[in-house]
């Protein structure tokens, strides 16, 4: 479509009926705040969208507590008492541990001392291996061998010293 035939549709135009008139007046009408239109509160927005009014600072400020007030982070007394309550008896709980393993008396160092003679002790690596290692490769098995020796001497030592018989 051309600009030529744009202009002529516009004059070609069929001029408004009453009907039409008598909206666009009521619509005014509810605009300028005289009567009720349903279009009305749509064409406010509208408005009110594309050119806000300013604010006056004491609802800013308001509006500012207020959604600061409500972002805090609330601590309710009972959510206090719980967590004390919990802490406490943690606490308990780790004292009367302590007490029961008796960590603290002196008959623990005696049972310490006879324990630790049945440990399987620290030692060298070279009886896991009777043929010499070679040059390149091989590494991921020998290293395979020595995890699988020492997990087994420190499951025996762990479960010696927690008083399981094997």
């Amino acid at each position: 479509m051309t600009r030529q035939d744009d202009e002529a549709s516009w004059d070609d135009l069929t001029p408004p009926t009453q009907e039409e008139l008598e909206e666009a007046r009521a619509l005014r009408e509810a605009l300028e705040g005289d009567g009720a239109h349903p279009d009305a509160e749509l064409c406010r927005a509208l408005r009110i969208a594309n050119d806000p009014p300013e604010l006056d600072p004491r609802v800013n400020e308001w509006l500012v507590k207020r959604a600061i007030h409500r972002t805090a982070p609330k601590r309710s007394k009972v959510v206090v008492a719980l967590f004390g309550t919990g802490t406490a008896l943690a606490l308990a709980a780790g004292v009367a541990l302590v007490l029961s393993s008796g960590v603290l008396t002196s008959d623990h160092r005696a049972g310490a001392t006879l324990t630790a003679a049945s440990l399987i002790p620290s030692r060298s690596t070279q009886p896991m291996f009777d043929e010499p290692f070679e040059r390149h490769g091989g590494t991921t098995n020998r290293i395979d061998r020595i995890a699988r020796t020492r997990g087994r001497d420190y499951r025996s030592n762990l479960f010696e010293r927690m008083g399981v018989r094997q």
